[in-house]
């Protein structure tokens, strides 16, 4: 079984340095991925699988395209190695951004998620780390993690 740590940042700047450190922590460049909004300029999200993060549902795509598309910039680690939960906690201290926060605003603003209909894998399951160990903090999650 594999898992994928997602997070996002507030710029790109923040996104490089993260991904600098998972590399120093021997996350490989194929277990790390970045994606910012300059990449959205050389395609279209909807028309090919811009982000490429394996494990993802496409509701979660949808807000994850849809952050990057209004400038965040997101950084993803997969691998199927048992000691991979170690990249939550490198992509924890650059403080990534609220995701659900976002979303809430741009809902109430109208925005709808292009993918929130469409047909999910059931093999795949999503799996909220840190609303999972409330006990800790209870804080909203920041590091999102897919079981595939």
């Amino acid at each position: 079984m594999g898992q994928t740590f997602v997070a996002l940042y507030d710029n790109p700047e923040t996104a490089h340095k993260a991904a600098l450190a998972l590399h120093k922590a021997r996350f490989t460049d194929g277990e790390v991925r970045v994606v910012t909004p300059a990449d959205f300029e050389v395609s279209q999200p909807l028309e090919t699988d811009i982000l490429g993060i394996s494990g993802m549902v496409k509701p979660e795509i949808g807000v994850y395209e849809e952050a990057v598309r209004r400038g965040d910039s997101l950084v993803a680690v997969t691998s199927a190695n048992p000691d991979a939960a170690r990249a939550e906690a490198v992509l924890l201290s650059f403080q990534p951004v609220q995701l659900d926060q976002k979303v809430a605003q741009w809902q109430t603003a109208g925005w709808k998620n292009p993918y929130e209909e469409l047909p999910t894998d059931g093999s795949m399951q999503i799996f909220d780390h840190e609303r999972a160990q409330t006990g800790r903090d209870g804080s909203p999650a920041t590091v999102r993690v897919f079981v595939w």
